[in-house]
């Protein structure tokens, strides 16, 4: 029984992480831009409704 991983295997699971890595870095990076653009654009009452003004 032997416990070591093989060179294919180890290399395939880098490239997944690397690649899953990557796909979550764009991701949070959308989505902290789109934040971003909806602070600056700076609407400062969200509650338009007569009770709330």
């Amino acid at each position: 029984m032997n416990t070591y991983i093989l060179m294919e295997t180890a290399l395939r699971m880098l490239t997944n992480a690397y690649l899953l890595s990557l796909v979550l870095l764009i991701a949070t990076s959308y989505i902290g831009l789109s934040v971003i653009e909806t602070i600056e654009e700076g609407d400062t009452n969200p509650f338009n409704t007569k009770w709330f003004n």
